[in-house]
């Protein structure tokens, strides 16, 4: 199961969002490098599942976007884990947050 955002920044402010997120869901992302997820991207791993942070550029194979729905420039924030409900104190974390504009997308 997969919940997703989108995050209305541009992956040239990947750095500043991944701080911003960190503090909002309270957990330690990591920097990571994958041309599955685009490029550079911020990984964290809680009791819920895998946090995501990254472009919604893929380089592979010919530079579309991972969610089509969502400007190719802009940031993802994926929520991966078991079941969604394991996820209510995050989204309500991220859907609270003012100090970045966070879209849920169903």
């Amino acid at each position: 199961m997969r919940v997703t955002f989108d995050i209305r920044e541009t992956e040239q402010e990947l750095d500043s969002v991944a701080e911003i997120l960190s503090e909002a869901l309270k957990v330690k992302f990591v920097r990571r490098e994958s041309s599955f997820r685009g490029g550079d991207y911020y990984h964290a791993e809680v009791q819920e599942g895998d946090i995501y942070l990254q472009g919604n550029r893929d380089e592979l194979p010919d530079d579309d976007p991972f969610e089509p729905k969502w400007p190719i420039d802009q940031l993802i924030l994926y929520l991966s884990g078991p079941d969604e409900q394991s996820w209510q104190k995050a989204v309500h974390a991220l859907e609270t947050t003012h100090r970045v504009g966070v879209v849920r997308l169903k």
